[in-house]
């Protein structure tokens, strides 16, 4: 796959690259996984939130999860 950059973008790439020394391959291949992470992340958060939302999940506030979390160290 091919991609081109415009220029103010391309440029501020090989300035990182420079800083980071990493080619900038290596350098936009990072970037875009850490984006779909993200992306991938807030989908996940969305989806979640409609679940919580149709009451087809549960959430816990933190003193219940501790009170769990002691009950099973006794």
């Amino acid at each position: 796959m091919l991609i081109t950059l415009n220029e103010n973008i391309g440029s501020r790439v090989c300035s990182w690259c420079r800083l980071s020394n990493q080619s900038p391959e290596a350098f936009v291949n990072y970037a875009l996984e850490q984006y779909l992470e993200d992306l991938e992340d807030y989908s996940d958060a969305v989806n979640i939130c409609a679940e919580v939302d149709a009451g087809r999940m549960k959430t816990y506030s933190l003193a219940e999860v501790t009170e769990h979390l002691n009950a099973l160290e006794n």
